[in-house]
């Protein structure tokens, strides 16, 4: 058996939190580096991180980036090799398309009361589905802050190629 650890851009991580837990985008930020509030049960994000980083290979788990499952079917299918199984290309894009953003959001809502806790706690976790949105909600004190605190996995993940990203923020 193979783990699959989905990773995402932090910048988004605390974008999306602060929606859900319907706070300022610094204020979620802070509870990332902190490990506090709506971060508590995992701590500090990049302590977490970092601890699976240096455990993933015990777990023969597989990385992959949100970011790029967002690219296509094709993401799709090179995880599945990744993970050995063999599925042709037809069952992989219907797979895909069943399970994009929009029809996830399209599911939840004709059958939420199907779901655990229901439809509308369900929707809370379903915003926009798409990469980069930190770059509308940022402030230049935000991502300074990423930087200093995430800089190296930001690095590490292929987010950014350089520690001074943060200096075009305005």
């Amino acid at each position: 058996h193979k783990v699959v650890l989905v990773v995402r851009d932090p910048r988004d991580i605390a974008v999306s939190g602060a929606h859900h837990w319907k706070v300022s985008v610094d204020s979620f930020l802070q509870d990332m580096i902190k490990g506090t509030n709506g971060m508590r049960t995992m701590g500090p994000w990049f302590v977490f991180m970092r601890e699976w980083l240096a455990k993933y290979k015990e777990f023969d788990a597989v990385i992959v980036r949100y970011e790029d499952m967002l690219q296509g079917a094709d993401s799709l299918e090179k995880l599945l090799n990744d993970l050995r199984f063999i599925v042709n290309n037809q069952m992989i894009a219907e797979a895909y398309e069943r399970q994009s953003f929009q029809n996830r959001v399209i599911d939840i809502i004709q059958n939420g009361h199907n779901y655990n806790l229901g439809r509308a706690f369900n929707l809370r976790f379903m915003r926009k589905g798409v990469a980069g949105d930190w770059r509308n909600h940022f402030t230049r004190t935000a991502a300074f802050d990423a930087e200093v605190n995430f800089g190296e996995l930001l690095s590490y993940f292929k987010y950014e190629s350089n520690s001074l990203w943060w200096e075009e923020i305005k």
